[in-house]
């Protein structure tokens, strides 16, 4: 399954919008990005960047995820001052489309698999799910679909089927001390359960013991290993040898050996991200196929979150050559990360302030392989500079000293935008 596009109408911040993506396989590989299994999502604070990760998860997902656990909040358009009277002009319903690519995969429901499934995208429906307000209260409403049939292995949550997997933006791995598979499938489905972060604040990933002692059980240690270790910048990794018959998974960082919980925030973030959706690709790749044979979606946001700029170069990439088969939607506010795509992997949102609502945009303006300045110089995230405000102000004065004969200013200027400013620097002097 790949998603080739969305519409939103009075949904979150969105009236109504509509945005095509990119996927593998998508058509005309002369014109295909770089990456064509990747879709970043950019834009200002409260633009709808997260609401559009959860259009994507209700498309596909709607008419299980509430039955699942999920309880749907502000996600229906508001306008007006009293967010919680009826008023019909605020419309009480709110509502996403999505044109869904199928795969093989997508028609199993059950049982042994007949042959494994190859690239090839076999048909296209839609899904939909209106979202319905009442005061304060919003519910999912059952939406007719077209094909019902084609929809039946949403049922089973252990079918390869319509596979989507969400991290939402305070994600961290759970403890396994703490940890209780069994209160979470109660609660929540397991399509639910995946795609939970994304709605939720208080979500955890799988802890790295239960991730570890699954891949265990389903034969998948070795592979998983080496795809987690490809992922993981120089000088970090893990090795199977050193965590036999140990009561805590170990980790080598620049010849050390650590457990998980010792590893910086950057390390663990990245780390419980990969774990997480090995595991969950684990639950439902037949036996007899590899973890990265599945087609799916991946619903990352703020991807950048507590990794450094050497890594933000680079994580990108290594995601979407790691996993070529599934399709990764992302969010970001780093310009590091945004240079390393090309123009046609990205989507941005802008505020129309005349109306209050956001639109969904494309451009044409490349940044792939631009410095992080001028990706922030871009139409993308429109600084005019990325220096700090007092630092501008003083460059500016001496600026205009420099215009009206001012030697001394003149070579103050060159000097702090060679040498940088030391504290005396930005102390406005008297004239």
């Amino acid at each position: 399954m790949y998603i080739e596009n969305i519409e939103l109408r009075d949904f979150c911040c969105f009236e109504q919008a509509k945005v095509m993506f990119q996927y593998k396989g998508k058509g005309d590989a002369s014109i295909e990005p770089r990456l064509p299994n990747v879709n970043l999502i950019l834009g200002d604070n409260g633009t709808g960047k997260t609401a559009i990760l959860r259009g994507l998860a209700l498309a596909v997902l709607g008419t299980v995820l509430q039955s699942g656990g999920l309880r749907p909040y502000m996600l229906v358009r508001r306008i007006g001052p009293e967010f919680d009277q009826p008023d019909p002009k605020q419309g009480m319903n709110g509502s996403v489309l999505a044109k869904i690519q199928l795969h093989q995969q997508d028609a199993h429901t059950s049982g042994p698999l007949e042959r494994d499934w190859d690239d090839k995208l076999t048909g296209s429906i839609r899904g939909q799910t209106v979202i319905n307000r009442q005061f304060t209260t919003e519910e999912i409403v059952s939406v007719a679909r077209v094909n019902q049939v084609k929809w039946e292995p949403l049922k089973n949550d252990f079918s390869p089927a319509f596979f989507m997997v969400g991290y939402g933006a305070s994600r961290h791995t759970g403890a396994a001390e703490t940890y209780d598979p069994n209160a979470l499938e109660r609660s929540r489905s397991r399509r639910y359960q995946r795609v939970a972060g994304i709605f939720e604040y208080n979500t955890t990933l799988i802890p790295i013991r239960l991730w570890w002692t699954t891949m265990r059980d389903k034969n998948r240690t070795e592979s998983a290993m080496k795809i987690l270790n490809r992922l993981l910048p120089p000088g970090v990794s893990i090795a199977i040898e050193e965590n036999i018959n140990q009561s805590e998974i170990l980790f080598t960082l620049h010849g050390v050996p650590l457990p998980f919980q010792a590893l910086s925030d950057g390390y663990r973030t990245l780390i419980g991200l990969v774990a997480d959706l090995l595991y969950h690709l684990a639950q439902v790749v037949p036996v007899k196929m590899e973890l990265t044979d599945l087609y799916g979606v991946v619903l990352v946001d703020e991807l950048d979150l507590s990794l450094h700029p050497i890594w933000q170069r680079t994580v990108v990439d290594r995601l979407a050559e790691a996993f070529p088969n599934l399709q990764f939607f992302i969010t970001t506010h780093s310009p590091i990360l945004t240079g390393t795509l090309q123009y046609n992997n990205i989507t941005f949102t802008e505020l129309d302030e005349s109306s209050n609502t956001v639109r969904l945009r494309r451009s044409h303006e490349r940044v792939f392989g631009l410095s992080a300045d001028q990706v922030l110089g871009s139409s993308y995230f429109g600084l005019t500079t990325s220096r700090a405000p007092v630092a501008e102000n003083r460059l500016r004065e001496l600026a205009e000293r420099s215009s009206e004969g001012d030697a001394k200013a003149r070579e103050d200027y060159m000097r702090l935008l060679t040498e940088g400013f030391d504290p005396e620097d930005i102390i406005e002097p008297t004239r």
